[in-house]
C-alpha cells in the first residue's frame, strides 16, 4: 500500500480540481445551446417575453412554423433614437424565436435604398411603409427616410405591421397579429350607432380599427334588429331613437352573458353651421334600462375649473390662441383608477361636454369607478339649453362642488329591467324575438358618460383615449395579462429624439465604462486575492515539513 505525505495529497487535490474545472468548461460548451435562461431586471420585464406571448407560441405547430421577418434599411440602423428601437425589436424578436422552442423563425434584414431597391418596391406593395426621420448635426438639419416594419408568415397567410417607430406595445402589437393568424376565429362584437349628428363609416373609423384588431367579424346592429346569437361583445355609442324592443334586445344581451362598453352622454352636442354650437338634454331611453341596473347617468355637463382642455380661437389671420374652457374636463393621472385593467397605464384622459355618473347601493360592492375629475369641478344641470359657446367660460365664475365619477366598470349580476314586464311590440323593424325571456344575468359593463370621445376628431389625438378603449375590449373578451403587453417599452419616437438623447447617452456611457472597466477589474481583483491565498497557505505546508 502506497502512503502519501501531505504534500502529495495536496498536489492531488490541486490537480483534481483542476480537472474538475475543465470538465465544467467542456459541460458548458455542449450545453450552452441547450439550456438557456434570461435574468431580466428591467421594470415591467420590458427584454422578456411574457406569459401570455409564451402561450400563444405554444399554439404553434412545429410542422407548420410561424416566420416572422424584421425589415429595417441603413438610414435607422445609423439613426441615434431609432437605433435603440432596433436593438429592442431585434433583442425580443430572437426572444420569440427561443421561447417557442423550435415553432418560430426569424429572419432579420437590412436594406439599403442602393442594393435592394426591388425588395422595398415588393414590401411597399404588402404594406411596408416609409417614415421620415430626424437628423441634427450642429446648425444643419436633414430629413431621412427609414423603413422598419414586420411581415408575418403563417401557413398560406400573412400580415403586416408597416411601421415600428416606438418600442411601447411592441409585444402586444406582435402578439395580436399572430393571433389573427392563429387563431381564425376570434368572436363577433356587435356595434350599435345611434347619433344622427355624424357619420359612423366616415367619422369612427378608429373605432372600427379598434374592433377589427379584436375581433374577427363586426356587425353592425340597427333600430328594430336582433342582436345577432353569435356576438358576445356589445358596443353602444349613443342612444338616440332607440326603441322600448331595442332596450329589450339590450337587456337580454346582457342577461345571456353578453358584455358591453356603453358611451352615453347626458348632452345632445349640435353642431349647426346656420345656428353654431349647442346643447340640449339627451332624452334617450337607454338612460332609463343603465338606471334599472343601477347606473345613473345624469344629464348635466361637467366643468372643472381646474383641470380642463383649452379651446383654441381662431382670428381673421388664422391664428390660434388656446383659451379657458373648463368643459373639456382633463382628467389627470391621481384621478385615474390605476388597479382596474381598463385604465391601467393611462397618463390622462379627455372628455368633451360629459356627464357624470352616480352608482345605486344595490350594486356599489360589483363596480369600480374609472376615473373623476378634480374638486374644483362643478354640473350644469336643470336647463334646456346648455351653454356651449367659449365665451360664456372665459373667466371662473363658477362655484366648485366636488369631484365628479365619469366612468364606471361592473362584473357581476343584474337584474332584467323587463323582469315583471311585457316583450316589447318591435315598432321599427320586423324582427321577433323567439327565445325566452331571462329575468337575470352575470355580465360586464363599462359605462362612460361620454360619446363624443370616440369621434374620430378628437379620438385621433388622444392615446390614452386609444388605449382605454382597447383595454376595455380586452378586459371583455381576453387575458387581463395582455393589457399589460400593451404598455411596455419606455423609448420614444425618432422625431423626439433630441429631448431624450443626453440622458439616454449618459446611461449608455455607464453601462459601458461599468462592463468595460468594473466587472473586469473586479475578476482581477479577485484572481488576486486566490493567488495570495493559495501563496499564503503554500508556505505555512513548507514551513511544516
Amino acid at each position: 500500500m502506497i502512503k502519501l505525505d501531505k504534500s502529495d495529497t495536496n498536489r492531488i487535490q490541486i490537480w483534481l480540481i483542476y480537472i474538475f474545472i475543465i470538465l465544467n468548461i467542456i459541460a458548458f460548451i455542449l450545453l450552452s445551446d441547450k439550456i438557456y435562461f434570461r435574468l431580466d431586471l428591467t421594470n415591467g420585464k420590458k427584454f422578456s417575453v411574457s406569459k401570455p406571448t409564451r402561450e400563444l407560441l405554444r399554439k404553434i405547430n412545429k410542422e407548420n412554423p410561424l416566420i416572422i421577418e424584421y425589415y429595417y434599411n441603413d438610414k435607422v440602423k445609423e439613426h441615434s433614437a431609432m437605433s435603440s428601437v432596433l436593438q429592442y425589436v431585434e433583442d425580443i424578436l430572437n426572444e420569440y424565436k427561443r421561447s417557442s422552442k423550435g415553432s418560430t423563425e426569424v429572419i432579420i434584414k437590412q436594406l439599403s435604398y442602393e442594393k435592394d431597391g426591388a425588395l422595398i418596391d415588393d414590401l411597399e406593395q404588402i404594406g411596408i411603409s416609409s417614415f421620415p426621420l430626424s437628423e441634427r448635426q450642429k446648425a444643419e438639419s436633414k430629413t431621412l427616410l427609414g423603413i422598419s416594419g414586420i411581415v408575418i408568415k403563417y401557413k398560406d397567410d400573412f400580415a403586416v405591421i408597416p411601421v415600428i417607430y416606438n418600442d411601447i406595445g411592441f409585444e402586444y402589437m406582435l402578439d395580436t397579429e399572430i393571433d389573427k393568424l392563429i387563431e381564425k376565429e376570434r368572436g363577433t362584437i356587435g356595434i350599435m350607432y345611434n347619433q344622427s349628428q355624424r357619420n359612423f363609416e366616415k367619422e369612427y373609423t378608429f373605432v372600427k380599427y379598434a374592433a377589427q384588431n379584436e375581433f374577427s367579424t363586426i356587425k353592425m346592429v340597427n333600430s328594430g334588429e336582433n342582436i345577432p346569437e353569435d356576438v358576445t361583445v356589445l358596443l353602444i355609442i349613443g342612444g338616440e331613437n332607440l326603441t322600448d324592443y331595442d332596450l329589450f334586445q339590450i337587456d337580454q344581451f346582457l342577461m345571456n352573458g353578453g358584455k358591453a362598453f356603453v358611451a352615453l352622454g347626458g348632452v345632445e352636442v349640435i353642431m349647426n353651421p346656420q345656428y353654431g354650437m349647442f346643447g340640449i338634454p339627451n332624452s334617450s331611453k337607454l338612460f332609463n334600462l343603465m338606471a334599472s341596473y343601477g347606473i345613473k347617468i345624469n344629464i348635466d355637463m361637467i366643468g372643472d375649473n381646474e383641470s380642463f382642455n383649452p379651446y383654441m380661437q381662431v382670428d381673421n389671420y388664422n391664428n390660434y390662441t388656446p383659451v379657458r374652457y373648463p368643459i373639456w374636463p382633463k382628467i389627470v393621472s391621481s384621478n385615474i383608477n390605476k388597479d382596474h385593467p381598463t385604465v391601467d397605464g393611462l397618463e390622462g384622459f379627455n372628455l368633451f361636454w360629459a356627464s357624470s355618473i352616480d352608482i345605486d347601493n344595490k350594486i356599489k360592492e360589483y363596480t369600480t369607478p374609472l376615473f373623476h375629475t378634480t374638486e374644483k369641478s362643478w354640473a350644469e344641470k336643470n336647463t334646456d339649453n346648455f351653454q356651449l359657446s367659449y365665451d360664456q367660460y372665459l373667466y371662473p365664475v363658477q362655484q366648485a362642488e366636488k369631484a365628479f365619477t365619469m366612468g364606471y366598470a361592473f362584473k357581476g349580476k343584474l337584474e332584467s329591467y323587463f323582469r315583471d314586464k311585457d316583450i316589447p311590440e318591435n315598432t321599427g323593424g320586423d324582427a321577433e324575438f323567439k327565445g325566452n325571456k331571462i329575468d337575470s344575468g352575470e355580465t360586464q359593463l363599462v359605462v362612460i358618460g361620454n360619446d363624443l370621445f370616440l369621434w374620430d376628431t378628437l379620438i385621433e389625438k388622444d392615446q390614452n383615449a386609444q388605449i382605454f378603449l382597447m383595454n376595455s375590449l380586452d378586459w371583455f373578451s381576453k387575458d387581463h395579462s395582455l393589457i399589460e403587453i400593451r404598455k411596455k417599452g419606455r423609448f420614444e419616437k425618432p422625431l423626439d429624439k433630441e429631448a431624450n438623447e443626453t440622458l439616454f447617452n449618459k446611461k449608455k456611457n455607464f453601462i459601458i465604462a461599468f462592463s468595460s472597466f468594473v466587472v473586469p477589474l473586479f475578476f482581477i481583483a479577485l484572481a488576486v486575492l486566490l493567488l495570495i491565498l493559495r501563496r499564503i497557505k503554500n508556505n505555512k505546508i513548507k514551513s511544516l515539513y
